[in-house]
């Protein structure tokens, strides 16, 4: 059996202006599936710019997000 790479969707913790991939999180060809991964890495990570992509295309972003002290 084959290992699939190649995903519909996928989710990626990015740096504060969402240009660089810091760690991915998940890929995913299920929309609904892929939307709990996203909010599930908001929970997870309240602080970091969490980026939800189909394709090139970005259907949610997070946006820079920072710790308030």
């Amino acid at each position: 059996m084959k290992t699939k790479t190649q995903f519909q969707f996928r989710v990626d913790l990015c740096d504060v202006d969402g240009n660089e991939v810091l760690e991915h999180i998940a890929g995913i060809d299920d929309f609904k599936v892929a939307m709990a991964a996203y909010q599930a890495a908001l929970t997870r990570w309240p602080h970091a710019r969490v980026i939800l992509r189909h394709g090139a295309r970005t259907v949610h972003d997070s946006g820079p997000r920072s710790v308030i002290a």
